[in-house]
């Protein structure tokens, strides 16, 4: 259809007369070409790569005629402002950057030509917040932090900031709440990489606060309160002690069970809630505080297992399964789960040597290491013998 209606612009244009140019015309073909690149991202077909570019170019061009019929057009600028963010995103660091500056320059006369466009000052803090992201990182990907990334994150969350002012509905108050948070998020990460695991926190705890504020603005969305909890289990993994470790766990919790409220087989809100339990069995056990820990490990357990009903496959589901299973003394379970765990690794194409080392080096297995079994598998996966199921 979507090509059907360019083919339509297209034709259109050809009949134009020379001296009524139409900038709807070419305005509505440039929609048509951005709407066809985001089809063909989302169908991800083969050969997806070169159409979408080639379909971004082009409804770049045509947003670049229409600004030299009329340069302030603060659709088309808006607009143009986008599909450079998109053409970034398909090219390597320094080029990507030059659009990306590209882009910013267009949304800014946007916002300044019409400041209440919540649309363009929204992309225009998302620009802002790619830029800053690749400006952390130098060629080869390793991360830089410099006061200039950090001046454009600043400069990225007060344009959230000012978007939020601007919007009457709470259907783009939650799409702007969620790129403030993912734009958090992706700043806290780079610190964590870099050792800051107190500003890693600090952006971790601001991105939940976002999320919370999100999904109080769509509270009936499961997948609202799994990506909260995901952002309150990073803040609570950098946390900067033991009590606000088990704060944070506790909240992590609470918005899983929100979202299995609403939908009981979330399977990422099922996964996610056995493994935060886990994690807080592991904590427990470190405190010697073992009656709690036991009760935090057998309930991880059971959301684990439904997940696990649902993806009998999953090599981490299967993984966290062992794990729970040996730290509770649960031998006969910890290696079933283990062999159908090996087995699907081994079926994926995994590196099993790596597999077998870092199974050896978790603790959760410190208990079960000396078991034959255990050790015969681990050389198995060692040596790369097939360790597949029969």
């Amino acid at each position: 259809m979507l090509r059907q209606a360019i083919q339509f612009y297209h034709q259109a244009l050809e009949k134009e007369p020379e001296d009524q140019k139409s900038i709807e015309l070419r305005f509505n073909l440039g929609v048509a070409y951005d709407a066809l690149a985001s089809t063909l991202r989302d169908a991800g077909t083969r050969n997806a790569a070169e159409q979408i570019e080639e379909a971004l170019s082009t409804s770049s061009s045509i947003y670049s005629e229409i600004l030299q019929m009329d340069e302030n057009h603060c659709e088309a600028l808006n607009n143009w402002g986008a599909v450079l963010h998109s053409l970034a995103e398909t090219r390597k660091r320094d080029e990507a950057l030059v659009l990306l500056a590209e882009a910013s320059n267009k949304l800014e006369i946007a916002c300044s030509l019409s400041p209440g466009d919540f649309e363009a000052s929204n992309n225009l803090a998302d620009v802002l917040s790619s830029q800053a992201e690749l400006l952390s990182k130098d060629v080869a990907g390793n991360v830089v932090l410099s006061p200039e990334s950090e001046s454009i994150w600043a400069r990225a969350y007060k344009q959230f900031e000012t978007s939020m002012t601007m919007m009457q509905y709470d259907y783009d108050r939650v799409n702007c709440l969620c790129n403030w948070a993912n734009s958090l998020s992706r700043n806290a990460e780079l610190k964590q990489t870099v050792g800051d695991k107190q500003g890693a926190f600090v952006l971790f705890q601001i991105a939940a606060a976002k999320l919370t504020e999100m999904v109080e603005k769509q509270h009936y969305e499961p997948d609202g309160y799994v990506v909260l909890a995901e952002a309150q289990k990073s803040a609570t993994e950098n946390a900067p002690d033991v009590q606000t470790q088990e704060v944070g766990y506790s909240a992590v919790c609470n918005s899983y069970r929100e979202a299995l409220k609403i939908n009981g087989t979330h399977p990422e809100a099922l996964a996610g809630l056995g493994e935060t339990l886990l994690d807080v069995g592991r904590l427990f056990l470190q405190q010697g505080r073992s009656e709690e820990a036991m009760s935090a490990l057998t309930s991880a357990g059971e959301f684990v297992s439904q997940f696990l009903q649902q993806k009998e496959r999953d090599e981490v589901a299967l993984y966290n399964m062992s794990c729970i299973c040996s730290l509770v003394g649960r031998e006969e379970e910890c290696r079933m789960y283990l062999e159908r765990c090996a087995s699907v690794e081994y079926f994926n194409g995994s590196n099993m040597q790596k597999w077998a080392t870092d199974l050896s080096a978790d603790e959760d297995f410190a208990g079960m290491l000396s078991r034959p079994w255990l050790q015969e598998l681990l050389q198995r996966a060692a040596s790369g013998q097939d360790v597949r199921l029969q």
